[in-house]
């Protein structure tokens, strides 16, 4: 093999070899804070009611909704009874709080629990914050979440 071929063969063997480990990087980025498989035993949404995943991207995915106004948004009719379900899928504990209805004292999901929030009757129209109430690795993304119960 002439010394021109071998170092054209060495440069596609390498043009190879940073494409494929760039596809490589770029698939697991994709799954970067990405829930595991499955989720916890318990977890399902309650009759008529709502489910919130806390995954490694916030909640029902709030950082991919980041900027963009109030996510996740929960729509109630004033007087009716909500039941909410949340689940902890992420790596590390997550707090839940809905101001002017659930404001328990330092709620933390760790991961893989669920919390079945007391259902409650949306007795006040408006719209109330839900919220990550502990620091977490994306608890900025968790600060917006609403529920907004109208008549």
């Amino acid at each position: 093999m002439k010394a021109n071929s071998r170092i054209l063969l060495v440069i596609v063997v390498v043009i190879i070899a940073g494409v494929a480990s760039t596809s490589l990087f770029y698939v697991l980025s994709l799954n970067k804070g990405s829930a595991p498989s499955g989720l916890p035993p318990g977890c399902t949404k309650p009759p008529g009611g709502f489910l919130i995943v806390a995954s490694d991207l916030g909640y029902n995915d709030s950082e991919l909704h980041y900027g963009a106004g109030s996510w996740p948004i929960i729509n109630v009719t004033q007087g009716n009874t909500v039941n909410i379900t949340v689940c902890n899928t992420a790596n590390y504990a997550h707090g839940f709080q809905i101001s002017g209805y659930y404001q328990s004292s330092l709620v933390t999901i760790s991961p893989g629990e669920v919390l079945h929030i007391p259902a409650f009757v949306a007795d006040k129209a408006g719209n109330f914050l839900i919220y990550c109430s502990i620091p977490c690795p994306i608890h900025i993304y968790m600060q917006y979440g609403e529920l907004s119960a109208g008549s």
